[in-house]
Formats: structure tokens, sequence, C-alpha cells
């Protein structure tokens, strides 16, 4: 999981997503902090090189984390 910060955007936008996926880490979660807290859910298919996006989340949503194991994330219980 990565959160964006001014400094660190295209890093997590496109640096590191495209070098966990070519690792075959599993699952990638990006979360941005502006406008608001939202959390994108990228999850790597069998065989793939690239990230498939499962969705973006955010107030009142919960993000669904299928890899490497289930978990849900209430986008409300982690922010103020």
């Amino acid at each position: 999981m990565e959160v964006v910060s001014p400094g660190s955007q295209t890093t997590d936008r496109v640096t590191k997503p495209a070098q966990y996926a070519a690792a075959g880490i599993p699952a990638y979660l990006r979360v941005e902090i502006d406008p608001d807290v939202t959390i994108t859910v990228y999850e790597l298919d069998d065989g793939a090189t690239v990230y498939a996006e499962v969705g973006t989340f955010g107030q009142g949503e919960v993000a669904p984390v299928r890899r490497p194991f289930a978990v849900d994330i209430p986008i409300d219980e982690i922010t103020p």
C-alpha cells in the first residue's frame, strides 16, 4: 500500500506499480488523500505482468482486497 504525497505522485502512480507487478506482488493499493481519501485496488492476474484495476473506493464505501488474502477496508474507518 502506498500513500500518494505531492513529492511521490509519479513514483506511486507509475513506477512502483510497474516494479511491484514485475516482481509478482499480487496486489497494489494506492491511497490518495487530496482532495478526499480514496483507495484504488489493483490485482495481478495469474500470468499477467501489469495490474488490473479493481476499482477506486471513497467515503461511505468498502475497498475489497482479495489478494493475497481477503480483507475489506471500510474507508470511513481509516479517515478522521
